[in-house]
């Protein structure tokens, strides 16, 4: 199994959850009291020695606290819930920074860090001619979606085309 933090033990500590009401009502959404736990869930995941927060980590932590299981909060997030929408947008938000930060610094993986990375837009391209394409598309941002083409060249390709352009 591979993890996400190079060399590096972990003391996981996941949510105690107590199952409850099986089979009952549905839980009912308080979306005040979403928001109150998913600023407390932002300010202790990793109390839990997650790498980096998640949906799942706070599907997880609104289940520890009875709130509802965590098939209920997928429910919630296809749903029109502002206040839901608020702390899973942050959550993403946060993901991304630790993900850039700690990929960058070498700390994670790098192919669990570029596949985490996928769900905020990043691709892969592996262009054979030689150029360096960047793909970029945050749901986050409004972007022209018309696309630009940036030409990289090296310094040596630069003076060659320097030669040619005097003749």
């Amino acid at each position: 199994m591979a993890s996400l933090a190079k060399d590096e033990e972990t003391d996981f500590k996941p949510y105690q959850i107590k199952v409850k009401n099986l089979g009952g009502s549905p839980s009912k959404y308080n979306g005040d009291y979403i928001r109150e736990l998913g600023q407390e869930y932002l300010e202790t995941w990793m109390q839990t020695g997650a790498k980096v927060p998640s949906k799942q980590g706070f599907a997880l932590f609104l289940a520890s606290k009875q709130v509802c299981n965590p098939s209920t909060f997928y429910k919630w997030m296809n749903e029109d819930k502002p206040e839901l929408s608020e702390i899973t947008t942050a959550i993403s938000m946060f993901q991304h920074e630790g993900l850039i930060t700690n990929g960058l610094s070498g700390r994670f993986n790098p192919t669990i860090t570029k596949l985490m990375l996928s769900k905020h837009g990043y691709s892969e391209n592996n262009d054979q001619s030689g150029g360096i394409t960047i793909n970029i598309g945050r749901q986050d941002f409004d972007i022209d979606d018309s696309g630009t083409t940036i030409d990289v060249q090296t310094p040596g390709q630069l003076a060659k085309r320097s030669d040619n352009d005097q003749d």
